[in-house]
């Protein structure tokens, strides 16, 4: 730097001193120029070396599917929250739970009123499903439980409707003597499904109680 300086300074033609220093100018310029090219090229590079590293850990951190098809279903009765794969498991789990719910069986509840005694046959959820007519003793409320039995057994129960358009379940004997009645309800399909009920359940345990 200093030989170029020297150089100037011994340089006495106008001209010339102009001409130089025109030309150190350019060369200042250009190596500005030069300057902010080699800055603007670096912080690309760290860019694009940034979004390539980006994309690389991206296809690194993606699982790998797998390939193994080996898994086999764990057996059990399905109260464990395993799976069943067997169909004639299915059906024995089914058929144990019909067992268990057969074994319930409704009641009749044989009881004494101001008027004599008289029988309730109630479900085995607890449903009133038919109460007998009265009568005077304990003998002949039995006596009429029994015929009661008998005539359900024989289908001589039927569904009526009455004067305010309610239905309920009557229970006759062969001789067209009323037994039992049922609750009075608005809808046939209930009447219907009480007196299915209760043919099935007719045959339940008699319970003599104080009420």
């Amino acid at each position: 730097m200093e030989t170029v300086i020297n150089y100037f300074n011994q340089v006495y033609d106008p001209v010339q001193r102009i001409i130089l220093f025109v030309l150190g100018a350019v060369l200042f310029v250009a190596m500005i120029v030069c300057a902010i090219l080699g800055v603007i090229f670096s912080v690309k590079k760290e860019k694009k070396s940034s979004i390539c590293g980006s994309e690389n850990d991206e296809i690194l951190s993606k699982p790998e599917p797998i390939q193994n098809n080996s898994f086999q279903p764990q057996k059990g009765d399905g109260s464990d929250g395993a799976i069943i794969d067997n169909p004639k498991d299915i059906e024995e789990s089914r058929s144990e739970i019909i067992e268990e719910n057969e074994k319930k069986s409704g009641k009749w509840e044989i009881s004494q009123g101001e008027g004599g005694f008289f029988a309730k046959l109630y479900s085995p959820d607890g449903k009133k499903l038919l109460t007998t007519t009265e009568y005077s003793g304990l003998s002949g409320i039995k006596s009429a439980v029994t015929t009661v039995i008998k005539n359900l057994g024989e289908q001589n129960a039927t569904v009526t409707i009455d004067e305010e358009g309610l239905f309920r379940i009557k229970v006759f004997s062969t001789s067209g003597k009323l037994l039992a009645y049922g609750e009075k309800e608005k809808i046939r399909y209930y009447c219907e499904r009480d007196l299915k009920t209760a043919t099935e359940n007719k045959d339940s345990e008699q319970i003599i109680t104080n009420r």
